[in-house]
């Protein structure tokens, strides 16, 4: 069955973008930060996630805290940098809270006579998977984080991530709406035209698209035939590239020659930010990182183009709708039918 594509206004209105601001990514998990960043037993750490300031905490190895980075008294920041402080104080007028978000000082004041429902920090929920802390900051019924992870979790266990270091952060501002790079992403069809040689690395004929509740994966081994300039593995069973997607906008790439995590950040209806992170193992050879490392930046830069020339197509206005391929865009199908079961229409 021929599917049709979303409509171009998904990516051209911004009342659109108001909608994912309000509704989807405040309800979504969202990854905030490597647990790394965190001091290693007790502090704080500022992050950004779905545009709302917060500070993530660490009480312990595994007790984290996603509190407002914003003072219930005139909306000051609590924590402008990281560290291993146990108080998180106001920089405007110093009222000061716990690593829980609960007050504990309020100069010239009597902390009986404040409301203490009012003065305690909100705070989201905050999981951990991996070298990953996710933060959802509304639950309006939607899946716990392992839920969310499904069978991803066991499927990358092989790859030893939380034994990875990070190696190093890449950032690409597109001039996109974020759901095109999710889409382009999602998809192998483009990649013969687009990525000529990432086409030749991968075996065509068994290259699969796996859907399920809240992610999708693709997966290709690799191409024997010695047109395969990269290591993507030569295990039989093991070998090949595993790319994941979970909604609405994390995705894992995963091969035994490199690991990485790209973060695909709205910053505009028209505009995006994908962040990514690459993950070595310690007994790597590092010119063979290196090699891996360009080539994944020569991919984003083939991506880059395309999707912003897609992007100037669907604002044109001589574009609505198209159709997805049955086999090949079945990826694209199961994202826009999630977002239609968050509400957009």
């Amino acid at each position: 069955m021929v599917l049709p594509t979303a409509p171009s206004r998904w990516c051209t209105d911004p009342a659109v973008a108001v909608w994912e601001r309000e509704q989807l990514f405040p309800t979504t998990w969202q990854l905030a930060a490597r647990r790394t960043e965190l001091p290693p037993e007790r502090g704080a750490f500022p992050v950004e996630v779905a545009g709302v300031p917060l500070v993530l905490t660490r009480e312990g190895p595994d007790q984290y805290h996603a509190l407002s980075n914003v003072c219930r008294h005139r909306a000051g920041p609590v924590c402008r940098e990281p560290g291993s402080s146990t108080r998180l104080v106001c920089a405007y007028h110093g009222w000061s809270y716990d690593l829980t978000g609960q007050l504990v000082h309020a100069p010239d004041f009597d902390l009986a006579t404040l409301p203490t429902a009012q003065c305690q920090l909100p705070q989201g929920e905050v999981g951990a998977w991996e070298q990953w802390l996710f933060v959802r900051l509304r639950n309006s019924g939607g899946p716990s984080l392992t839920a969310w992870l499904g069978e991803m979790a066991a499927e990358v266990a092989p790859f030893r991530i939380a034994d990875m270091r990070f190696e190093r952060r890449m950032s690409y501002l597109m001039q996109c709406n974020w759901k095109v790079y999710i889409e382009n992403f999602l998809e192998p069809y483009h990649l013969q035209m687009v990525h000529p040689s990432l086409f030749r690395m991968v075996d065509d004929e068994r290259y699969t698209i796996t859907t399920r509740r809240w992610h999708s994966l693709q997966f290709s081994p690799p191409d024997l035939t010695g047109h395969d300039p990269l290591p993507l593995g030569t295990d039989a069973e093991a070998g090949g590239a595993k790319w994941y997607w979970a909604f609405p906008n994390f995705i894992l790439n995963c091969s035994f020659g490199l690991v990485s995590m790209n973060l695909v950040l709205p910053r505009g209806i028209d505009q995006c930010e994908v962040i990514c992170d690459f993950f070595l193992h310690p007994e790597q050879d590092p010119a063979e990182a290196a090699q891996l490392i360009h080539y994944s930046h020569e991919v984003q830069l083939e991506d880059l183009a395309i999707c912003e020339a897609v992007q100037r197509g669907l604002a044109s206005g001589s574009y609505d709708r198209g159709v997805l391929h049955p086999a090949r865009e079945v990826g694209v199908a199961h994202f826009v039918r999630l977002l239609e079961e968050f509400g957009l229409s």
